[in-house]
């Protein structure tokens, strides 16, 4: 995105946006969330990069299924009240733009999360996925919420709300990336609650 684009994105969020709807749209307990919180303290996962984090909904649920107290958490976000919020919850977090994960050593997470978050980004989604794919030593886990397009190599951007910026790509897009790395993935269902529209499968990406 363009510095402008950026900034009215950004506005949005933290001026268009209230509370309500955030936690509506992204911070209420859903299935798909708690089925990762306990694969995650299955696994052992000891250090979860959550990018993106919002009002650090998956610190709580990591919490509630047991995630060590001796284990790491951190989540980065760019909307200065969701930081504050973060904050006074005392959920370890950074103000850090997904394209900007530089300071971030290699392999330095076991786990990454990108949780609808990489619809709002206007890039080419593989380059933040490689980008992701070297900060962590294991496993990263990636959710959508737009769905997926029937080509196999276009990319389309839909602007909505002014500020707002949602992209979409086909699911072929990214598989025909990730075929040229070392790693394996799976797409897998995301389980929403009664009521909840229906959200594409999200990208369980593992490091061989």
């Amino acid at each position: 995105m363009t510095d402008n684009e950026t900034n009215a994105h950004l506005r949005f969020w933290q001026e268009s946006c209230n509370f309500k709807d955030f936690q509506r749209w992204c911070g209420t307990p859903e299935p798909w969330k708690e089925e990762l919180g306990a694969l995650i303290v299955e696994l052992g996962l000891k250090s979860v990069l959550d990018i993106g984090c919002g009002t650090g909904s998956m610190k709580e649920v990591l919490d509630n299924r047991g995630y060590p107290s001796d284990a790491r958490y951190l989540g980065t976000e760019i909307t200065p009240k969701l930081i504050k919020f973060c904050e006074l919850k005392n959920i370890p977090v950074v103000d850090r733009d997904l394209r900007d994960l530089g300071n971030f050593a290699d392999e330095e997470f076991d786990c990454i999360l990108c949780l609808d978050v990489l619809n709002h980004q206007k890039e080419d989604p593989r380059l933040l996925l490689q980008e992701m794919l070297r900060v962590t030593n294991k496993l990263l886990i990636v959710s959508f919420f737009r769905d997926f397009l029937a080509g196999h190599d276009c990319v389309n951007f839909v602007h909505k709300h002014d500020n707002c910026i949602y992209a979409e790509w086909s699911r072929k897009y990214l598989e025909n990336f990730l075929d040229t790395l070392d790693v394996t993935y799976e797409w897998v269902e995301r389980k929403t609650s009664d009521g909840k529209h229906s959200k594409p499968a999200s990208l369980f990406i593992m490091k061989d």
